[in-house]
């Protein structure tokens, strides 16, 4: 029988989906890692571990493998931090966007972990000198997204028909 099965060991929290709400812990001790689901964190809320996290558990043998029971802080007295990163859930049509780097998903701008800085920025080309507002890009984001939408350009015409109306008035310059 394996000596760490019943004694309460550290590690760290190798990975953890959120989705589906288990990862792995990787002991301090070595060995192989140790499932861990959800239900045996100690923690209030959303129960979810981040990567990195460091933890003190308890090792149960499953027919599987080891999984980690009673997860708690490896900080004597401390909570769980848990990830920054929530599902979307049954309702996924309700896209966040992220005033920091202006992505769309499922985190807001004061858990965004991208690397723009501290001050104000623009999302559209991360900029530091000016806002999405004064962007000088801004034109062809509009262009861009209206194309995508519709399959017309600015003016509301087709983008081939178009180009033929173009071909057509240079025929008739010469």
């Amino acid at each position: 029988m394996d000596e760490s099965v019943g004694v309460a060991q550290i590690g760290t929290c190798k990975w953890f989906n959120v989705l589906k709400g288990y990862g792995f812990i990787t002991p301090d001790e070595g060995g192989s890692d140790v499932f861990v689901h959800q239900s045996e964190l100690n923690m209030d809320g959303f129960r979810s571990l981040d990567a990195g996290e460091r933890v003190r558990f308890v090792v149960r043998k499953r027919p599987e493998g080891n999984e980690a029971t009673a997860v708690v802080s490896a900080e004597p007295g401390g909570k769980l931090k848990g990830s920054s990163i929530r599902p979307l859930g049954r309702n996924k049509s309700h896209v966040i966007r992220c005033f920091k780097c202006g992505h769309y998903g499922n985190h807001t701008a004061a858990k965004c972990k991208t690397q723009v800085g501290t001050e104000k920025a623009c999302y559209g080309c991360h900029a530091a000198d000016h806002l999405v507002a004064d962007c000088p890009q801004k034109v062809n984001f509009k262009n861009d997204s209206k194309t995508k939408k519709n399959g017309t350009g600015g003016n509301g015409k087709n983008e081939e028909v178009t180009k033929v109306e173009n071909a057509i008035e240079l025929e008739s310059k010469q």
